[in-house]
């Protein structure tokens, strides 16, 4: 993601725009900014949607691991799955619950 993120704010560095400073300032930043929301567009738009499948997901995994305690493999996917629904706890709670606008 991070490179991702730099190669958008390289793209609006890199033109050279005839104007006054402030002008060319504006107008990179402009580009930047559209570059950033396709980005928030692309990989966060439907966090909520994601975050309440995987929410589904673990319980069935529980509910799954208590009739098979011991599986490996039930365990490893609910720890994953832990994980994933602890990130968007946090997202959430960064985001204040509101709803982002396009």
């Amino acid at each position: 993601m991070t490179n991702i993120f730099a190669k958008i704010v390289n793209h609006g560095r890199q033109p050279s725009i005839p104007g006054c400073y402030v002008y060319q300032l504006i107008q990179k930043l402009k580009k930047v900014k559209l570059g950033l929301k396709d980005l928030n567009r692309r990989h966060y738009h439907d966090w909520s949607q994601r975050a309440r499948r995987v929410w589904e997901e673990l319980v069935l995994i529980q509910n799954q691991l208590a009739a098979k305690a011991l599986n490996k493999e039930l365990i490893q996917t609910e720890t994953f799955l832990k994980g994933i629904t602890y990130s968007h706890s946090k997202m959430k709670k960064a985001s204040g619950g509101r709803k982002s606008k396009n």
